[in-house]
């Protein structure tokens, strides 16, 4: 499953805001330089589901974060997916 997210800004995500977003809802930087969010805040567990950049090369420079700009991420999991999928 994928959902994809437009910024309605032209000028897209900016990265300082952006990563602040995703930190405070859970998600923690990993393999393949994009996010993921476990069963716990902390990082622990399953992964519940993922969030790349979905323009190309499909990563977050975390590196260059001041300058970093994106129109789209995606969020994706496989399913079947956690143990309590609603959740």
């Amino acid at each position: 499953l994928v959902i994809s997210v437009i910024s309605r800004d032209e000028g897209g995500f900016k990265g300082p805001a952006l990563l602040q977003n995703i930190l405070e809802s859970g998600l923690r930087f990993g393999e393949m330089d994009i996010f993921q969010r476990h069963e716990s805040m902390a990082g622990n567990g399953e992964v519940l589901f993922s969030m790349a950049n979905a323009v190309k090369p499909g990563v977050f420079g975390l590196d260059d974060i001041d300058h970093f700009t994106t129109r789209v991420v995606s969020f994706f999991l496989g399913l079947p997916g956690p143990r309590h999928p609603t959740q």
